[in-house]
């Protein structure tokens, strides 16, 4: 329900049939609006409890919204770009209509409605802290955007969406673009305006705690716009913002000092965030302090990096409009290309040295420096990004059509030239391998999980993907293991949307330098199993239950886990998993599955505000289990069709593309999209009912072996692996 707190009444205005105002909008009296926030810590907050928007809402960060719209229209000179005005024109009979996403203030609609009278602007925010007395062509609504639109179909012509990447996960972006298209009329257009980093190589605490509150939005919305196929003629621009006073030009060193004020206060306003995310009041203080040596003194962010605003601009699908790309041209579509190398945590020949290996990802090599590496990827709009399991090491770009021969270049030569300094490991890369371990291990889930391998696997896939606090690792170290690993026969290309002849040339040469080196060899995995607890200050409880088998990964596993996750399908609902009636409000359970290239680790994954929360949900969870070997008729057709879908819908975006067929690749196994579909359509043939039966009885039996939940959650931590092969 869309809730209106201004007291004019626009239905009126109209110049057309179709009003604005529906039948569920209420007004709210003054007295009733502090019921939409709550205080913590001395902040005030939204109270909406679906909507993930984090920061604070009060005097402080209004102050900060306000700044950053100033800032951006003495960046940009304008309140909006592409042909905004001819959209908004004024037509006789016609009502246009405007509306902003997260309209926060109030600002960007209020001296919109000045330039455009005619126009009738309406701003949606999850809170009432715009202005109680608007012009009579603006309303304010209360409405969470991760919700459908009041609006009926093709009824506006100007979406506005600046800065909303912190109130709609990346998951649900693609879906808020569906319901924008949905209200757009013919020839509407719709803008997303978001912050960015311009380098990787950002000093470290700024780049921790901006990625704590950005989500990485912006380089992605041209590619979800082209792949929905609901909108037309993008054009991605790019307005680079200085940080702090460097700049020679006395407007940009004005305007660098202002937008510097701007994120002191988004780091103010992220305090109390990090602390309630499992960081200790001390550790938030350092990093605050850290954060403001580095934006305020350290050379490399007030003269080398500046901040970027990303200008995703694009049409309606139905409009016929002009449209340029980086360089000119139509949009040419986004690339992916991932080197894959068999340097997974399983194969590392020291404790923490593939964390460390992970990190020196596009660091300087032999033909660029680091500086030179992002400043020229940046030209290109191409994104550079590292990551590791425990099987393969992935270093993946993404970028244009046309630019495969720099992006190819610049991924070869960090297998073929890396350089692995001890300078960059002390300033560089041992400071981030530092935050992300300690990230991760103040995660109860992903620290139940690190350890479920380890009691699993013992060594090799039990190795951490994560080096612990007491592992020292030296750059002599991650030379020998780069020497290890870099070899012609231990990697593997990936690559969406490029024509296999240009990449077998543009490979030929770029790696016809590395080294001859042989697959490292890694023992084939054995399955331990076991049992232990811990206490974690901070976060959820949290109880792990889980069993691990040896071989390659069988669909029944995964047709086991899809018939135990409680996920509901459609959003907001609860779901129809054995599990889900079980399960209290303040508790979840989730059902992993983690399949390598000769094991496979499944569980449960519990949490809970409090003991007798997880308690309540693992007697559902281990029910559920027991149970699991029955599962016949439509049950286990529901599962296997859930199953599928899931293996279909990781291959959608790179990473579950990487998941899902890397191992297959390093292998030497049939690793193509249509393969891995075949094959499993024929794994979970109705044929074979009987034996994913008798396998479920099979590994309930292996679980119900283990040490009851009843027995096992406590204050703390569980992680619990039942005995069995």
């Amino acid at each position: 329900m869309a809730v209106v707190y201004n007291r004019n009444d626009y239905s009126d205005d109209d110049d057309d049939a179709r009003s604005t105002v529906s039948s569920d909008v209420v007004e709210v009296d003054s007295n009733e609006i502090p019921s939409y926030f709550v205080e913590r810590d001395g902040r005030l907050f939204h109270s909406h409890g679906r909507c993930p928007y984090p920061l604070p809402v009060d005097a402080d960060e209004q102050r900060r919204q306000n700044g950053l719209h100033d800032t951006l229209l003495r960046l940009i000179g304008e309140k909006f770009v592409g042909p905004v005005p001819q959209v908004l024109a004024l037509t006789p009979g016609e009502q246009k209509r405007v509306v902003d996403l997260g309209t926060g203030t109030g600002k960007w609609v209020l001296e919109m409605a000045q330039e455009y009278p005619h126009v009738k602007f309406m701003g949606l925010d999850i809170v009432p802290i715009a202005t109680r007395s608007p012009p009579r062509n603006v309303q304010f609504e209360i409405h969470n955007i991760n919700e459908r639109f009041r609006f009926p179909s093709d009824n506006i012509d100007f979406v506005h969406a600046r800065s909303i990447s912190m109130a709609v996960s990346a998951s649900d972006y693609r879906t808020l673009l569906r319901e924008v298209a949905r209200v757009l009329r013919p020839g509407a257009t719709l803008e997303c305006t978001h912050l960015a980093h311009a380098s990787s190589s950002m000093p470290f605490a700024v780049l921790c705690t901006l990625q704590s509150g950005i989500g990485p939005a912006a380089p992605h919305i041209p590619g979800w716009l082209v792949a929905s196929g609901m909108f037309q003629h993008v054009q991605a621009r790019r307005y680079l913002m200085p940080v702090g006073d460097w700049h020679p030009e006395p407007v940009l060193q004005a305007l660098g000092r202002d937008f510097r004020e701007m994120l002191v206060l988004y780091a103010q306003s992220m305090k109390i965030v990090l602390c309630s995310n499992g960081l200790s009041a001390n550790e938030v203080e350092r990093l605050y302090d850290a954060y403001l040596q580095e934006i305020f003194s350290v050379p490399g962010m007030s003269v080398r990096t500046p901040c970027v605003a990303h200008f995703p601009y694009f049409c309606d699908r139905r409009r016929h409009c002009w449209c340029q790309g980086r360089g000119g041209g139509q949009w040419r579509g986004n690339l992916f290309r991932d080197f894959l190398v068999k340097a997974g945590s399983r194969f590392e020949s020291k404790p923490g040295v593939a964390h460390a290996l992970k990190n020196f990802a596009f660091k300087s090599t032999d033909k660029r420096s680091t500086l030179g590496t992002v400043r020229e990827a940046e030209l290109y709009g191409g994104v550079l990004s590292s990551s590791l399991s425990r099987e393969h090491l992935a270093i993946t770009a993404e970028f244009l059509r046309g630019d495969e021969a720099f992006f190819v270049d610049v991924l070869s030569s960090f297998l073929t030239s890396a350089k692995l300094t001890r300078h960059e490991l002390t300033e560089w890369v041992g400071p981030v391998c530092e935050a992300e371990s300690a990230a991760a291990f103040s995660n109860p889930a992903t620290r139940a999980i690190e350890l479920a391998h380890a009691l699993a696997f013992r060594s090799g896939l039990g190795s951490s993907l994560f080096a612990s606090a007491g592992t020292h690792v030296s750059a002599e170290d991650v030379k020998a293991f780069a020497a290890s690993v870099f070899g012609a026969g231990n990697v593997a290309v990936l690559g969406t949307g490029i024509n296999p002849a240009t990449l077998q040339k543009l490979l030929e040469k770029s790696l016809g330098s590395i080294s001859k080196t042989a697959a490292p060899a890694s023992p084939a995995s054995s399955y331990f199993g076991g049992e232990t607890r811990l206490d974690a200050h901070g976060g959820p409880e949290t109880v792990f239950i889980g069993f691990g088998s040896t071989g390659a990964p069988s669909a029944e596993l995964a047709v086991l886990a899809a018939h135990l996750d409680p996920t509901p399908s459609v959003k907001w609902s609860q779901g129809l998993s054995p599990i889900a009636a079980g399960v209290p409000a303040g508790a979840s359970v989730q059902a992993v599955l983690f399949p390598y290239s000769d094991a496979t680790l499944f569980g449960l994954l519990v949490q809970g505000a409090t003991t007798a929360d997880v308690k309540a949900a693992g007697k559902a969870a281990v029910a559920a289990l027991k149970t699991a070997g029955d599962v016949k008729g439509e049950e286990l057709q529901k599962a296997i069709v859930k199953a599928k879908f899931s293996v279909a819908s990781a291959v959608d975006g790179r990473d579950g593309l990487v998941s899902v067929l890397g191992s297959k690749i390093l292998s030497g196994s049939p690793a193509n999209i249509d393969g891995t579909c075949r094959l499993w359509t024929r794994s979970t043939h109705l044929q074979s009912l009987r034996r994913r039966h008798h396998c479920s009885r099979r590994v309930c039996a292996l679980l119900l072996r283990g040490k009851p939940i009843t027995e096992s959650t406590s204050a703390g931590m569980t992680v619990m692996i039942s005995d069995g092969a």
